[in-house]
């Protein structure tokens, strides 16, 4: 029986067997922002990749992955690249090329832990601009001192771009964002778009006369009006809106700043670190300040604080008709309507309180009193009462009603005196107040008014003798139908 020889065939060391299938290669590329010289970037990268893999012999396209205008410090938001990680696992890619580390990452552990990862799996990364290949045996020293100089150099850059953008903050130069309402023309110029621009308004009159968000949420979805992303209308994004102070004309700078280069976290900037720059008047406004200002106060007068509710009385003069102080909002544990006004202010009486449920039928039946041949003058103050008398009187009295036509609200006080009996000791005189008939003060002055002039039998006209102060106003005394209800 003849013996058959074998052939044997001897392999160096350091070499690999030869592969009877083409090597699947993929290139990654990457720019970090997207304008017009870095987008030819991109694309020479991407032309210079196809050529040569198509031109090595050996090789076969797997698949070239670009993403544009994203930084290389975190993988977060590249999704090509996570897509080239993912074929890469499933055996679709053996070797990937790039041109740079500084391309395939700027971050040193994320640069290492992916070409660890992909070693184990047996796929070597080539960075051409280095001529470094992960699959040689002192690679991972190399990758770790060049990966530390990438992730320097972004730093660098980072705080050379830092420091730029600051300065134009400085300057009141403004980076514009998109913004629901607004657009930028062919001449970089902001500009109001119509149709937007009416539902911010709708929106922001709506929450001023006092419809509650949910209330707002329901109508906009309801009537099928586009939201800012397109989709439906949520309470977050109707806030972020109202809380808007670019509808105003202004811009603030600096809102937020980044923790750091790596994780691009941001945080509200407090104005500890750095400053924040407030520019009025930037750009052409869709809200009137006026109503931005009233919607701004009433947000932080709606805001949860303790058990005070202080909308919407808190920044309206109401005085105390025993000491003449100033009152203001509590809550009163009796009754199911438990908003009050009260004198418990610092150096309050702490004698007198109403329920706000009295004042707003009180200032509701003034206002049915005035008439529109009565309100004379041009200023401010009777130009927003006829606008208001023309619309009729409010269901309900709300922040604008008495911030655009109330001045002032105080009580009628009598004092007597009477005899209080005690169980022991001798009987002694005391002063008692009486009040009734509570006082609005419109922030209108009306020279035809003299002084106790009786109108239209419940109301009296008693602000002859306050014509000649500043911001004097009409005040029109009102009988509750049953004054005792009050008190």
């Amino acid at each position: 029986m003849e013996r058959t020889s074998n052939t044997i065939e001897r392999i160096q060391c350091g070499e690999t067997a030869p592969r009877r299938t083409a090597r699947k290669v993929g290139a990654y590329c990457r720019v970090s922002t997207q304008l017009e010289t870095q987008q030819m970037s991109l694309e020479s990268q991407m032309v210079s990749f196809r050529q040569k893999i198509e031109q090595t012999p050996g090789w076969k396209l797997a698949g070239i992955y670009a993403d544009e205008g994203i930084t290389g410090t975190s993988v977060k938001k590249r999704t090509q690249f996570r897509k080239m990680i993912e074929d890469a696992e499933n055996g679709k890619i053996d070797t990937i090329i790039t041109k740079s580390i500084s391309r395939f990452a700027r971050n040193t552990v994320e640069c290492l832990e992916y070409a660890r990862k992909l070693k184990a799996i047996g796929v070597n990364i080539y960075f051409e601009k280095e001529g470094l290949d992960t699959a040689s045996a002192a690679s991972e020293m190399l990758l770790t001192v060049l990966a530390a100089f990438a992730q320097e150099e972004s730093r660098s850059i980072s705080e050379n771009l830092k420091w730029g953008i600051r300065k134009r903050y400085e300057m009141g130069q403004a980076r514009w964002t998109p913004l629901y309402g607004y657009r930028l023309n062919e001449d970089s110029e902001i500009v109001i778009e119509p149709t937007e621009a009416q539902t911010v308004r709708m929106i922001f009159s709506f929450y001023r006369k006092g419809i509650a968000l949910p209330a707002i949420v329901d109508y906009l979805n309801r009537a099928e009006i586009s939201s800012p992303r397109g989709k439906r209308w949520t309470g977050t994004a109707v806030l972020g809106m109202l809380r808007n102070e670019r509808y105003v004309g202004d811009i603030r700078l600096q809102k937020w700043i980044s923790t750091d280069h790596l994780s691009h976290n941001c945080i509200p900037n407090d104005g500890q670190e750095v400053p924040d720059y407030y520019v009025r008047n930037n750009h052409t406004p869709i809200i009137d300040r006026r109503t931005y200002d009233q919607v701004k106060r009433i947000l932080e007068l709606k805001a949860p604080r303790d058990e005070i509710t202080r909308y919407p009385y808190n920044d309206t003069k109401v005085i105390c008709p025993y000491c003449g102080k100033p009152m203001i909002s509590r809550q009163m544990h009796v009754q199911k309507k438990k908003k009050a006004v009260c004198c418990f202010g610092e150096d309050g009486c702490h004698g007198f309180s109403v329920k706000t449920w009295m004042l707003d039928e009180t200032l509701r039946a003034a206002f049915e009193e005035v008439q529109l041949d009565e309100i004379v003058g041009n200023g401010d103050g009777a130009k927003r009462m006829r606008e208001a008398k023309k619309e009729g009187t409010p269901e309900t009295i709300e922040y604008w009603f008495l911030a655009d036509l109330v001045k002032e609200i105080t009580f009628e006080s009598y004092v007597s005196t009477r005899l209080q009996k005690h169980k022991k000791g001798p009987t002694t005189e005391e002063r008692v107040y009486d009040c009734d008939h509570p006082l609005a003060v419109w922030a209108f002055d009306n020279p035809a008014a003299s002084h106790g002039q009786k109108l239209h039998g419940r109301a009296y006209a008693c602000g002859g003798a306050l014509r000649n102060l500043p911001d004097a106003g009409t005040v029109w005394r009102v009988h509750p139908s049953s004054p005792e209800e009050y008190f």
